[in-house]
């Protein structure tokens, strides 16, 4: 659906029943800042089949995973350019997360609990956060040494 005069809107669900947002600037610039403390560090997939088919979903719309890596239930699919989605079985709804970079993970973790906000779930370098009024992201520890600034065009995703 078109947002007036500044972009446009999608919700869908995908193959497995989460819903997910996206929006389309006007501007056609798309991220402009990636990969660095503050900035998108991409989405995270999660609930009980997430990573079940994670690959035939990106494969199937003709997108090219570079690199696949699990650790600790983590499934991490490189898409070219820096870019990832991340999966995870974790037992709860079936959810796509946004992503944010933190430069230290373990102050980001101390700052949202100092204000008011619940550390849901730790993962090795990442937690799961809600905000005080219930808003869910994922935050990633940041790797400061490679900042990528823009404009950067997100990976081409979809689900089938």
């Amino acid at each position: 659906m078109p947002l007036a005069d500044i972009g446009r809107l999608l919700i869908a669900a995908d193959d497995y029943g989460a819903s997910v947002g996206i929006f389309a600037g006007a501007q056609g610039d798309g991220i402009v800042v990636a990969h660095e403390p503050g900035a998108s560090y991409g989405a995270w997939r999660l609930g009980p089949a997430a990573t079940a088919s994670v690959d035939s979903a990106v494969a199937g719309c003709g997108g090219v995973v570079t690199d696949r890596a699990e650790t600790a239930g983590v499934v991490r699919l490189g898409l070219g350019s820096d870019e990832a989605l991340w999966a995870v079985e974790d037992g709860g709804p079936p959810r796509w997360l946004p992503a944010f970079g933190a430069e230290r993970l373990a102050d980001a973790l101390a700052q949202v609990s100092a204000t008011g906000g619940t550390i849901i779930k730790r993962y090795d370098n990442a937690a799961e956060v809600s905000d005080p009024l219930g808003g869910h992201f994922v935050l990633v520890q940041a790797d400061v040494s490679r900042p990528t600034q823009g404009p950067v065009q997100p990976p081409t995703v979809c689900v089938s």
